[in-house]
């Protein structure tokens, strides 16, 4: 998730600063702010993406919907990938069922019997 939002370690000071600022913010009830500004600034970006909640001052679930937000903005065909992926899961749990019966259906003697006079060419 944070491919796409690399931080130079020559700017490490700035983004010291940048998670302080956060911290601050955040504890001012500052996350609209925040928020505003990551969009904003695709450093600050980096620095939600790539710090843990507790040093941004933020809980988890916030910081987790910042990151989401974050690649929306700055990586459209990541959050693409990511939506596919995730209707896929849910199409593929829909036919968990299905594929249950596919392997008792294939110690039925009657469909056994069928699979095997098949003819292959």
């Amino acid at each position: 998730m944070n491919e796409g939002f690399e931080t130079d370690e020559r700017r490490a000071a700035i983004h010291t600063e940048l998670r302080a600022w956060v911290c601050e913010l955040a504890g001012k009830g500052g996350v609209a702010k925040i928020r505003k500004w990551m969009l904003q600034d695709r450093e600050i970006a980096a620095v939600i993406c790539h710090s843990q909640p507790f040093l941004l001052g933020l809980a988890g679930d916030v910081r987790e919907s910042m990151v989401e937000s974050c690649v929306k903005k700055w990586k459209p065909e990541a959050d693409a990938k990511l939506n596919k992926a995730i209707d896929l899961k849910k199409i593929a749990a829909r036919y968990s069922g299905f594929v249950r019966g596919l392997g008792a259906a294939s110690f039925n003697k009657g469909i056994a019997a069928k699979w095997g006079s098949r003819i292959e060419a």
